[in-house]
């Protein structure tokens, strides 16, 4: 009877085990699938963003000689050009020629030019003394674009102009919710100070607004990182694979849901342990 009762209790213990891994090996096969998944996504966002301030950045070249080369009298010309870059370039949606005192000197909008001396942009690179590029936050009210501006300076360093070019989110969104995402998959184009660019889906509310968790999740960030935690954007458990654009202060992040990404397993955990 002893005997007995010592195989039963064996036999019990290595059915235990057994179900026991084979469930946390199931488990461990969901997080690297979803790493998988993600972590594609995330790759060819960052490069699609990353192609998209490359072309802007050559064009802002381009824009730089023609300006060296310009006697003065040929404003219109200029503006021909902007707004040809512009209709080429449906992304953009304005193209603009600043002055170090905020006057626009040229730019592709209508009309009078609306005051800029508010603008993060200038303010930067009238602060930062060897600013280059900046990247603005989307901000009231115009929470549909980002600017992204180059300061040129003369030898001695002084500011000579700023070129600004205003991207549609808008645009990045619709072509990224073209992709036939899975339901559960979430894009969220950020800051690395955690102010958020666009998310998909949801981008509605909270477009503009800054989380300072998402920017201690990324604090250090050096190229990719995964993440599976509660995000601070809605509280959800989410596993996450993040990647900074080039060498730009944009984040890209794709994320799953837990629920999501572990039902599965969890089916398949339940019929395991009722057949254990």
């Amino acid at each position: 009877m002893t005997r007995t009762c010592f195989f039963g209790f064996l036999s019990i213990i290595l059915t235990l085990s057994f179900i026991g891994s084979h469930i946390y090996s199931a488990r461990q096969v969901a997080v690297r699938e979803a790493y998988a998944d993600t972590t594609g996504l995330v790759r060819f966002l960052s490069m699609d963003i990353e192609r998209m301030f490359y072309g802007v950045e050559q064009m802002f070249v381009g824009i730089d000689n023609l300006l060296d080369n310009d006697d003065g009298g040929h404003d219109e010309q200029i503006r021909r050009v902007l707004t040809d870059l512009k209709k080429k370039n449906s992304y953009l949606m304005d193209l603009l020629i600043v002055a170090p005192s905020g006057k626009i000197l040229n730019w592709t909008g209508l009309g009078t030019s609306a005051s800029i001396l508010d603008r993060d942009y200038l303010r930067y690179h009238l602060e930062h003394e060897n600013s280059s590029f900046f990247i603005g936050n989307p901000r009231w009210p115009r929470k549909g674009c980002l600017r992204f501006s180059k300061a040129e300076r003369n030898e001695q360093g002084q500011l000579q102009r700023i070129l600004v070019a205003i991207i549609d989110i808008n645009h990045l969104s619709d072509r990224y919710r073209q992709l036939n995402l899975p339901e559960n998959m979430i894009i969220t184009i950020t800051s690395q100070d955690g102010t958020v660019y666009t998310r998909i889906p949801g981008s509605e509310h909270v477009v503009g607004k800054t989380f300072p968790g998402i920017a201690k999740l990324l604090s250090g960030l050096d190229r990719h990182k995964t993440f599976h935690g509660i995000t601070p954007v809605d509280g959800s458990r989410l596993f996450a694979s993040i990647e900074r654009v080039g060498n730009t202060s944009m984040v890209a992040g794709v994320s799953v849901n837990e629920k999501d990404f572990f039902a599965d397993w969890r089916r398949h955990s339940l019929v395991m342990a009722s057949f254990g």
